[in-house]
């Protein structure tokens, strides 16, 4: 309880409601979830980790189980009659209840992708390095004039700080219809050498589209014969999330793109002379692999979509997602 009144404390600084504004009212305009949600999330996430895990484990063991709900039985006493009678309570076991949110988010039916085994934790690391940030770009306004002006001139920072590189320039993208597109653009001293767009399946989301586009930017760098006379590779990508999970490390890794991802870094700076540079840049900074690759993951997004199991990154997003719009639905209402 105590818990919660500083969750609702937090969500009136945010949005600067009073106290007698409606709990559901101050959380959707403070963007937030009630806890109660926020454990079902939690719970749910669990589950579907627990469904992906290759290994025996307890957890995965009980999540597969099939029994039905515990039922407690509690015995009372009528004073007026004295007679005994029996009053049965059911409580549905975990399994139950976040199968419960997994049905509502649409996950009930699918095929899920196996998790995998990150590679291990003595990896060579020393020539990949991760810039999450710009710290000199203060949060504007994406719309203004000035946002843009201040977003590419933070970007032309970042990319003048790193060692002299060719430049790999990534990009995902997920259509109205959930139809998902990896797409990137690959400049070797300055000129552009590949560009490729690749669908990824209907459904994903968008961070996993982005995953792709740098798995199979990595991949093209490594299947060309001369990659080895590289001078190193900028890689370039606007979704922060990705970069900050990839720089947790080789070992922290369940995701199989995320995986390959890792494995094709450690590879490839075997032989590469000089570091691989994993930058965050903003999107539609209007620099020219910027928007090549965008254009190659949008077009990826039209093309045929494969059949695609239902990864975690996915998973957990479209549990997010759908915990989003039934608290949407209550403000609403």
């Amino acid at each position: 309880m105590k818990l919660e009144v500083q969750h609702r404390a937090g969500a009136r600084v945010i949005t600067g409601c009073t106290k007698s504004t409606p709990i559901q009212a101050l959380l959707e305009e403070a963007g937030l979830l009630a806890l109660s949600d926020q454990g079902d999330i939690a719970a749910a996430r669990l589950r579907e980790r627990a469904l992906r895990d290759l290994q025996r484990t307890p957890v995965a063991l009980a999540a597969q189980r099939t029994e039905g709900p515990t039922v407690r039985i509690e015995v009372t006493r009528s004073t007026r009659s004295q007679a005994q009678g029996q009053r049965q309570h059911s409580r549905c076991s975990w399994r139950v209840a976040d199968e419960t949110v997994a049905k509502g988010a649409g996950l009930d039916t699918v095929t899920v992708e196996p998790m995998v085994q990150g590679p291990p934790s003595w990896t060579d690391c020393s020539k990949v390095h991760f810039w999450p940030d710009l710290d000199d770009m203060a949060p504007t306004p994406s719309d203004s004039s000035g946002s843009f002006s201040a977003r590419l001139a933070a970007a032309n920072r970042a990319i003048a700080t790193l060692p002299p590189a060719d430049h790999l320039w990534t990009d995902g993208s997920v259509d109205a219809n959930g139809d998902g597109g990896a797409g990137f653009a690959l400049f070797i001293r300055d000129k552009l050498r590949l560009s490729q767009a690749h669908p990824v399946g209907q459904g994903v989301a968008e961070l996993r589209t982005e995953a792709e586009a740098l798995r199979l930017g990595l991949q093209a760098v490594v299947d060309l014969q001369d990659y080895s006379t590289f001078q190193g590779i900028r890689i370039l990508t606007h979704s922060q999330s990705l970069v900050r999970r990839l720089a947790s490390g080789p070992a922290r890794q369940s995701d199989s793109t995320c995986y390959t991802i890792w494995t094709l870094l450690s590879a490839a700076s075997a032989s590469v002379q000089n570091t691989f540079n994993i930058q965050w840049i903003p999107a539609h900074v209007g620099k020219e692999g910027n928007d090549l690759a965008d254009s190659e993951a949008k077009r990826g997004s039209t093309l045929p979509q494969p059949a695609a199991s239902l990864d975690y990154i996915t998973a957990s997003a479209s549990l997010v997602t759908n915990k989003h719009a039934i608290a949407a639905t209550r403000y609403y209402i």
